[in-house]
């Protein structure tokens, strides 16, 4: 047997090779989208990484990696326009990759701010958390742009779902204004989160949720809705388990919310354990090779069931690591059109407990 903390150690330290001396690390292509991006996505999953080796062991090296990436997060090439984030190169698409985006370095600078003790890193974390506007009666956010103009609602349900995760891990070392943005979009959620007749998660918003206040919006979301096909149900699927791991970091947050007594909640959780959600991501580009779903399924039956499902978790892990570790790099690099950004997700491991890893899912 193999520790998971051990294999993290391994990643990392065939990512510290590749660390410049600007404290970045190599960007990916955001998976299957084939977005050229900049460094700021991967450096801040492998700050967290570089984090969590450094609690756990108190190495120097770790340390130095991490106080590298954070300044080059808080940099000026970072936030170009003094705002939100510069993920994505310029092109048709926006540069900030909306709230999923902002949640991917909020999460990783408050991880470091609370790892070395720096408020500067976690003030930052909260101004741009609090620069996307929020609509209280909706309890959803509005993405900014790099000079910090407002944007367009952020109508995929997974980047506000992954923004409020991300304000989840924020919220101790922030001002209380955190945890109510948080706590609203908890309280909304029953209406915001639209589900397909098997339990998976829909792609968009529910459009239930702009009626009153974006009655042209809610219109717009069901025409879309109602010429999804195939290709959305093949994308939701290889989704479900990546929604999974923020809906147990909300959890983690607020364990007595109502909301997850709720059906609705007993629905999506009883479809990722079914046989259908597993067929469903097999051969499935957005799944295991991009969204690391063994890794995703783990965490959320650690936090949803306990340790009475660890040996669930751990055949989920397992899996993600046959498929797509490759022993020789270090790395889960193998059978993926994106290997930095795969990579750069086993960040997503360091929540989980030091699971057992059989030899039999190392691939030789």
């Amino acid at each position: 047997m193999t520790g998971l903390r051990e294999l993290l150690a391994r990643g990392a330290e065939a990512a510290l090779e590749n660390q410049r001396d600007d404290g970045s690390l190599p960007p990916g292509r955001n998976g299957p989208y084939g977005d050229a991006e900049t460094p700021v996505r991967n450096t801040g999953h492998w700050l967290v990484s570089f984090c969590a080796l450094q609690r756990w062991s108190g190495e120097q090296r770790y340390q130095d990696a991490a106080l590298a990436a954070a300044r080059y997060l808080a940099g000026e090439k970072s936030r170009p326009g003094g705002a939100s984030f510069h993920h994505r190169a310029r092109g048709v698409k926006d540069v900030s990759n909306g709230l999923i985006g902002q949640a991917w370095s909020i999460e990783a600078l408050a991880e470091a701010a609370e790892c070395f003790d720096a408020p500067q890193l976690s003030e930052l974390a909260e101004q741009v958390f609090l620069l996307h506007p929020f609509d209280s009666n909706t309890g959803l956010w509005r993405s900014v742009e790099l000079d910090g103009s407002p944007g367009s609602w952020d109508v995929t349900f997974n980047h506000q779902l992954w923004f409020a995760a991300a304000g989840t891990r924020l919220a101790p070392l922030a001002s209380r204004e955190v945890a109510a943005r948080v706590q609203r979009f908890l309280d909304r959620l029953q209406r915001n989160l639209a589900l397909q007749d098997s339990g998976r998660v829909r792609h968009l918003v529910s459009p239930a949720a702009f009626l009153r206040a974006q009655p042209r919006l809610a219109l717009r979301l069901w025409r879309t809705r109602r010429r999804e096909g195939p290709e959305q149900a093949h994308k939701e699927a290889g989704y479900h388990a990546f929604n999974l791991y923020a809906l147990a970091s909300l959890r983690r947050h607020a364990p007595d919310h109502p909301f997850w007594r709720q059906p609705v909640f007993e629905r999506l959780w009883r479809y990722a354990r079914s046989e259908g959600h597993r067929r469903a991501t097999e051969r499935n580009r957005f799944a295991w090779p991009y969204n690391p779903i063994g890794i995703e399924m783990a965490f959320a039956l650690e936090t949803l069931e306990g340790p009475g499902a660890r040996s669930e978790a751990e055949n989920w892990l397992a899996e993600q690591l046959q498929r797509h570790w490759d022993p020789d790099a270090a790395a889960l690099c193998r059978d993926t059109v994106d290997p930095r950004t795969l990579s750069a997700r086993l960040y997503e491991a360091v929540r989980l407990p030091d699971l057992d890893v059989p030899e039999s899912a190392l691939p030789r």
